[in-house]
Parts: C-alpha cells; sequence; structure tokens
C-alpha cells in the first residue's frame, strides 16, 4: 500500500484555516509592537514560538476574555527579544483580544463537540 497521500486538487482548507479570508485575520495580521519598521505580528509570534497561529487563535476564542489575555500575555511575554514588563504584555494582549470573533455560544460549542459522536453513533447502528 503506498503511504503517500494522493494530490487531490479540489481539497481546500477550511475557511478558518484560509490565509485570504479567514474569522481570524484581524487577530493574527494585528501587530503587537508599535513602532516603525518590520512588524511584529500576533501570526508571527505564535509561529516563532512554534505554534499553529490558528489553532493558537482557536484556543484563546474559546477562553474566557481575561484568561485568553493572560495567556496572550504570556505568550507575548515569552517571546525571546521582548521588551515588555509583564505589565505591559497584559496591556498589549488586552488591546489583541477584542480582535478576537465572538465566542460562540453554549449551544453552538456543544452542538459541535457531539457532532462527531452523533455520527459515529448513527454509523454504529447501521443507520
Amino acid at each position: 500500500m503506498n503511504a503517500r497521500r494522493k494530490h487531490r486538487p479540489d481539497a481546500t482548507l477550511p475557511p478558518a484555516f484560509s490565509l485570504l479570508k479567514s474569522e481570524f485575520g484581524d487577530f493574527l495580521y494585528a501587530r503587537i509592537d508599535t513602532e516603525d519598521g518590520p512588524p511584529l505580528t500576533v501570526l508571527s509570534a505564535f509561529t516563532r514560538e512554534g505554534l499553529d497561529p490558528w489553532q493558537e487563535a482557536a484556543k484563546l476564542q474559546q477562553l474566557a476574555p481575561e484568561a485568553a489575555r493572560r495567556h496572550l500575555a504570556a505568550t507575548i511575554a515569552a517571546l525571546p527579544d521582548a521588551l515588555q514588563s509583564v505589565d505591559e504584555a497584559l496591556a498589549i494582549a488586552g488591546r489583541l483580544v477584542v480582535l478576537l470573533p465572538p465566542r460562540p455560544s453554549l449551544t453552538m460549542r456543544l452542538a459541535t463537540a457531539t457532532r462527531g459522536l452523533r455520527t459515529r453513533l448513527s454509523r454504529a447502528s447501521g443507520r
């Protein structure tokens, strides 16, 4: 059996992972720094830390705003060339987390979480 995946020209990324249009675009492309020169964006900060930017943005979206702010501030403060104090990192993170799309409602989160379970159960019962 060939372990290689065959190229499927019709395969596309989900919209959340599209570079051209993403619900996380405003957040990921926002500048962390406010200085002139090459921008340090949220996307580049996550990438420098070895994190998938879209997955990290989705995780932050699921958190309460204060938890998201603290989590993002920790990432900002951990950057190798970070010159910000913890308080400055928290202020920057506070400015940035408001750019995240609204957190899905509890009903939507439950529907998403149980969608796969319903599919597996229906397959198991032969429906």
